[in-house]
């Protein structure tokens, strides 16, 4: 099962249930939210995805932190030996400080030359989203810098466009440079 913790101000951004959207065309998932636990799937769920506002420590293989604009983020115990990835919005100004203090790399979702992924063109229904510097994939592979089409984007903004294209990035979740959402 791919891990997903989302960790910050629930009221502040809905990226769970946008992001559970997607992933439920993916294998489906698994959504712990607040006291609730929704399953989207046909089968065994292929994502967990769960979204706290407090987060002591992580322990876990192979997953995946987004930092959803929080202002009282606690940078929680991490164990050495974890294979996380975390994904951070360029204006999240609190979360990146937090990251860089602790030495670890993010993948940062924005629309500057410097952030990790940003959108190079946006239409109605679809994108073009850039990945402007490599990325080590969860599966451990290298990611080159490249762009991916994006299809089927209606009703999404741009910030939860980065952020999911990111979290399909990582787990690989794309054919021939091609993203559905």
């Amino acid at each position: 099962m791919f891990k997903i913790i989302i960790y910050g101000d629930f009221n502040e951004n809905l990226i769970g249930l946008k992001l559970c959207r997607t992933l439920s065309k993916y294998g489906g998932v698994l959504h712990l939210y607040g006291g609730d636990i929704n399953e989207i799937s046909v089968g065994s769920p292929y994502f967990l995805v769960y979204e706290t506002e407090h987060l002591n420590s992580l322990q876990v293989e192979n997953a995946v932190v987004i930092f959803n604009n929080s202002n009282n983020l606690d940078c929680p115990k991490i164990a050495p030996s974890c294979n996380i990835s975390y994904i951070v919005n360029a204006q999240d100004s609190n979360a990146l400080s937090k990251l860089l203090s602790l030495s670890m790399p993010a993948i940062v979702c924005g629309m500057s030359a410097k952030d990790s992924i940003t959108i190079s063109s946006i239409r109605e229904t679809q994108a073009v989203i850039s990945v402007q510097r490599e990325i080590t994939l969860l599966s451990g592979k290298n990611l080159e810098p490249c762009e991916f089409k994006v299809t089927n984007i209606d009703k999404v903004d741009e910030d939860d466009l980065l952020i999911v294209c990111a979290i399909l990035i990582l787990f690989e979740k794309f054919d021939n440079g091609l993203i559905t959402i």
